[in-house]
């Protein structure tokens, strides 16, 4: 297993811009992720790239929710929703109607507001969370690795994601529908969030898995184990997380 950071003394090789790690992360990967390696500390490798995911989350909620054939949509499985409540005698058809009121009078705001802050979450989790797993990973492969130079490489790799959040908005519109993004979700023509088979379709995105194999590179450069072994521990990882989210009914809204 080759050690994970140079020696001292080694001579530092030329290193890259920002810009030019940004944009090469989706060409090639290894290299950036290699000059991360043996390079000194820099918050900006996962902040810039967590700042872009924020702008791009931001844009596809302010326009998505913005669509009348979308938000009628939103009501319709909203209602839908409220009616199985009813139904399961959690709560009454009064309460149903009356939260059903409010959702029409506030719903869009709140729903903007709501998912403006969950995106900033969710920008800075996805890397943060991820890098701990490829931490916790590499302890169990007996490999110390610094946290926060696994946080700059799944920084670096939600570029990938900011490419997805941009596809999935350009795909809602195209289809005027919610659930858009590249995966197995766009076979289901009437998609119902609230079906957990519909969820676990969407859960299949192209774009969570390229994000995952970029999660099993840091993992292989930062410990030095195989890339497949690597792949196998994230991926492995991976499946567990869409299985919870598809279970709990969020399979279908992370990214």
């Amino acid at each position: 297993m080759e050690p994970p950071f140079d020696a001292p003394g080694q001579q530092p090789a030329a290193e890259s811009s920002l810009a030019a790690r940004i944009f090469n992360v989706f060409a090639t990967p290894s290299d950036v992720f290699e000059e991360v390696k043996r390079s000194q500390p820099a918050v900006l490798n996962w902040l810039a790239p967590i700042l872009i995911c924020i702008i791009a989350r931001w844009c596809f909620v302010f326009t998505v929710f913005s669509q009348d054939s979308i938000l009628q949509q939103i009501r319709e499985q909203q209602t839908k929703a409220f009616e199985q409540q009813v139904a399961a005698g959690k709560m009454t058809k009064a309460q149903s109607e009356q939260a059903q009121q409010m959702m029409e009078k506030m719903g869009p705001i709140i729903m903007k507001a709501g998912a403006a802050v969950m995106m900033v979450v969710v920008s800075f989790f996805t890397p943060f969370m991820w890098a701990a797993i490829v931490l916790i990973l590499a302890k169990t492969l007996k490999s110390d690795i610094p946290y926060m130079k696994a946080v700059e490489m799944t920084g670096l790799g939600s570029m990938v994601l900011a490419l997805g959040i941009v596809l999935s908005l350009f795909l809602a519109l195209i289809l005027g529908r919610l659930i858009s993004g590249p995966s197995l979700g766009l076979l289901v023509r009437e998609f119902d969030v609230l079906n957990k088979g519909h969820a676990a379709l969407a859960a299949v995105n192209v774009i969570y898995l390229w994000y995952t194999a970029l999660v099993a590179l840091a993992l292989h450069v930062l410990t030095g184990i195989s890339y497949p072994k690597a792949a196998t521990a994230v991926f492995a990882v991976w499946l567990v997380s869409r299985v919870l989210f598809v279970v709990s009914g969020m399979g279908q809204f992370v990214m």
